[in-house]
C-alpha cells in the first residue's frame, strides 16, 4: 500500500496525540509531498486532560531506564521546534535554573529584606537548604496546553483533520481488506488504515474495542492537583521541587514560574475514580486551597496573591510504570502511560510514532524497552513458571 492510500485516524488530541499527527503531516516522503492523510479525534477538546494542565517542566537526563533514549531526544526536540517556530512566544518555552529546597513554614515571609539570597522570590527565614537540581544546559520549560494547540494546528495547516465533540466507542477490523472502522458516539464511522490510540488514561477504553489479549490491561491514573497564582512583582525562571514541613506534615508541592507573570504549583496528588469523560474532571479543591496556603507561607511574592486557577488532570499510569508505545496489532498502535513525564516525552513519542507507522520502526530513539508486548512476554513466562 502506498503512503497516499492511508488514512491513520489518532484517537485522542493531547500532546501525544497532536505530536503524532504533526511529524505525520511533516514526515518526508519520496517526494517531499504529505505521505498520509490524518484524522484526530478527540471527545472533548484539544489538551482539555493533563496536556492542557501539566506543569510543562522539561529535563534532559532526568529519565532512565526504557526512557534513557527517547527522553533526552525529546528535550532536544523541544528546543528545536522552539527554534523553528519562536516557541519563546508562541508557548512560553524557555531554559530554567532547577532547585531543590528544603522550607519550613514557621516563619512567616517579610520584607524585601528577608529574602533568600539564591532565591529572592522566597523567604530567607524559611528555607532551610538549597541544591542545584539542573541548569539552563539541561532543564526547561514550556506551556503545554499553547504547545498541544499548536502542533495540532501546524497538522491541520499540512492537511490533517479534526473531529472534535464526539467521542471513540468502538474499533473494528476487517482484515480482509486492511480497513479498521472507528465507531464514534454520534453514530459516525470513519474508515483508516492505521488507528493511533493515544488518549492518556482514557486509553484503557480500547480494551474493550479489541479482541481479548490485544490492549494492555492493568492501566490506571492518578489525579494531581494545580493552581496558578499570579503575583505583581516578576519571578525568575527558578523552578523549585520543594519539601516544605509544616507543623508536623511534609509536603512536596512543585513550582513553575511563567514567562507570562503566573506562577504554577502543583502536588497533592490522590487516586480519585477516573471520570468517564474527561470533561467532568474536577479538582479537591481543599487539595488547591493548601496549594495556595502554602505558596503564600513560603513566599514573600506571592503572601497576599489568590490563586486565578484551580484544576486536576489524570496522569496515565502503566502497569510497570514506563510508557506504551508501539504496534499492538495490524494497523493499530498504542502511545499512552507517560505519566508526570509526558509533556517531556510527547513530541519524541509524536516522531518515533510516525516513524513505527511509516517505515516499520523506530528510528531517532531506542523505544524496544517500551514496546506493548512486553506485557505480553511477562504474562508468558508467568503462565511457563507456574
Amino acid at each position: 500500500m502506498s503512503a497516499a492510500d492511508r488514512h491513520v485516524v489518532i484517537v485522542g488530541g493531547g500532546i501525544v496525540g497532536s505530536s503524532t499527527a504533526y511529524f505525520l503531516t511533516h514526515y518526508p516522503g519520496d517526494d517531499g509531498g504529505r505521505p498520509v492523510r490524518v484524522t484526530v479525534v478527540e471527545g472533548c477538546a484539544p489538551a482539555c486532560g493533563a496536556s492542557g494542565k501539566a506543569g510543562g517542566f522539561l529535563a534532559r537526563d532526568w529519565c532512565s531506564g526504557p526512557l534513557s533514549s527517547l527522553a533526552p531526544m525529546s528535550f532536544d526536540l523541544h528546543a528545536e521546534l522552539a527554534s523553528r517556530y519562536n516557541g519563546e512566544v508562541r508557548w512560553g518555552y524557555r531554559r530554567v535554573d532547577t532547585f531543590g529546597v528544603d522550607i519550613t513554614t514557621a516563619s512567616k515571609p517579610s520584607g524585601a529584606s528577608s529574602r533568600h539570597s539564591q532565591l529572592p522570590w522566597l523567604s530567607g527565614s524559611a528555607v532551610r537548604g538549597v541544591r542545584s537540581l539542573g541548569d539552563k544546559s539541561g532543564t526547561a520549560q514550556c506551556h503545554p496546553y499553547l504547545l498541544t494547540k499548536f502542533l495540532l494546528d501546524e497538522a491541520c495547516r499540512s492537511g490533517a483533520a479534526v473531529r472534535v465533540g464526539s467521542p471513540v466507542i468502538g474499533l473494528s477490523m476487517n482484515d480482509d481488506d486492511g480497513t479498521r472502522v472507528v465507531a464514534l458516539g454520534n453514530g459516525d464511522h470513519i474508515q483508516a488504515t492505521d488507528v493511533v490510540i493515544a488518549s492518556g488514561p482514557w486509553s484503557f477504553q480500547a480494551e474493550s474495542w479489541l479482541p481479548d489479549g490485544v490492549f494492555p490491561s492493568g492501566m490506571t491514573s492518578q489525579r494531581a492537583h494545580s493552581v496558578a497564582m499570579k503575583p505583581i512583582e516578576a519571578v525568575p525562571e527558578q523552578v523549585l521541587f520543594t519539601s516544605i514541613r509544616d507543623g508536623r506534615r511534609t509536603y512536596d508541592p512543585e513550582f513553575y514560574p511563567r514567562p507570562d507573570g503566573d506562577v504554577y504549583v502543583c502536588g497533592f496528588s490522590d487516586d480519585a475514580d477516573l471520570p468517564h469523560d474527561p470533561a467532568h474532571v474536577e479538582p479537591d479543591l481543599a487539595k488547591c486551597d493548601d496549594l495556595v496556603r502554602l505558596a503564600r507561607a513560603v513566599s514573600p511574592v506571592l503572601h497576599d496573591v489568590d490563586a486565578r486557577i484551580r484544576q486536576a488532570c489524570y496522569l496515565p499510569l502503566s502497569p510497570d510504570g514506563w510508557p506504551i508505545i508501539g504496534r499492538i496489532a495490524d494497523g493499530v498502535y498504542v502511545a499512552t502511560g507517560h505519566s508526570c513525564w509526558g509533556i517531556l516525552n510527547g513530541p519524541g513519542t509524536g516522531l518515533v510514532m510516525a516513524e513505527i507507522i511509516l517505515e516499520g520502526r523506530a528510528r531517532s530513539a531506542d523505544v524496544r524497552g517500551l514496546d506493548p508486548n512486553r506485557f505480553h512476554k511477562a504474562k508468558k513466562r508467568r503462565s511457563q513458571s507456574k
